[in-house]
């Protein structure tokens, strides 16, 4: 017998909540089905072409919605108050830099634009990987160890407090998609970070944990979260969840609910309704995060556009708990409405 999908969420941590935002946001109809929506999307990020395919699809399926939804290559040199006068509404699907590190979002702030998707203080952090970490592991969330190199200093100093890692992960410090990101031996890591820092400025190095890599999808109001059922990611032939293993149908498989034991369940739903109040992470984010052998949660970033292609994790965690995309967009544009 199929399970309800509804009992893949702790009542404690959403489930009653979510029944309430469907029902309001069908009672919401007439007005959602009025909105005019600016799908924002592009940009100028190394995560342009992912961005515009999540644009598509959010236009695409809007309209299948009901709502008026058009698709805005985001131009900086042109974007003002004029541009978007014939808008309800922005539903931002950018990735990386401007868009998604709180600029943008400050800027819409001052000209009174209404935009899907977390506030300045969550992008910035979120978009930011150390300071990220600082503000988990000060929430008393565990992190993986950690230095940060900036362009000009020497690595192998800085690479002291991990001598004892055999890998480590080297991650610029505000990209997202796995843009730049390697797996190196200990060894080979100082010559890699001098290779990363031609073209990044900072990057942050962390030592490799080994296990499941997990993420923890939240939807609702602030510190009234959805904790939607977490996804377990698992490469079908890359060394880590890269940028081809997240883009590439078939590449990677997608379990739903991931293999957690009930104990682990609650604790990284619980972490991750902690973050949501923290940081304000509304109307939605996803939170990653790897998983030992013995249990132990170490979070490692906080999404605050997060993808919405065909492939996106959020979209698939809303699906395991019955929410279609199109659905989901409604919420999401509902909760904007009503913030």
């Amino acid at each position: 017998m199929e399970a309800d999908p509804a009992k893949t969420i702790s009542p404690a941590l959403g489930a009653n909540e979510l029944a309430l935002l469907r029902r309001q946001t069908s009672e919401a109809s007439t007005r959602l089905e009025a909105l005019r929506v600016a799908v924002i999307c592009g940009g100028d990020t190394a995560e342009r072409e992912v961005s515009l395919t999540s644009g598509g699809g959010v236009r695409d399926a809007l309209g299948a919605e009901g709502i008026s939804a058009t698709l805005v290559d985001l131009d900086y040199g042109t974007l003002n108050r004029d541009t978007l006068a014939d808008y309800d509404l922005a539903f931002l699907t950018l990735h990386g830099g401007r868009g998604e590190d709180g600029s943008l979002q400050g800027y819409f702030d001052s000209i009174g634009v209404r935009y899907v998707g977390a506030g300045v203080l969550a992008s910035a952090v979120g978009m930011h990987k150390p300071t990220f970490k600082a503000f988990a592991r000060g929430l008393g969330l565990k992190v993986p160890r950690s230095v940060v190199v900036h362009r000009g200093e020497g690595a192998t100093q800085k690479l002291e407090p991990l001598t004892d890692c055999a890998e480590l992960v080297l991650k610029p410090a505000s990209e997202g998609s796995s843009v730049g990101v390697k797996i190196v031996s200990y060894e080979h890591a100082p010559d890699a970070i001098a290779e990363s820092l031609k073209a990044y400025p900072l990057m942050l190095v962390e030592e490799r944990i080994a296990g499941r890599e997990v993420t923890a999808s939240v939807l609702g109001r602030h510190r009234q979260p959805v904790v939607l059922p977490h996804v377990e990611i698992a490469p079908v032939s890359r060394e880590f969840y890269d940028y081809r293993a997240k883009y590439t149908e078939g590449e990677t498989d997608y379990i739903i609910p991931a293999r957690l034991s009930d104990e682990v369940n609650l604790q990284l739903a619980q972490s991750a309704a902690l973050l949501q109040d923290a940081l304000h992470l509304a109307p939605y984010a996803r939170i990653d995060t790897i998983i030992d052998e013995s249990g132990t949660i170490y979070f490692l970033e906080a999404n605050t556009l997060p993808g919405f292609t065909a492939l996106s994790l959020v979209p698939q965690a809303a699906g395991a708990a019955g929410v279609s995309y199109g659905e989901l967009l409604r919420i999401l544009a509902y909760l904007t409405l009503e913030e």
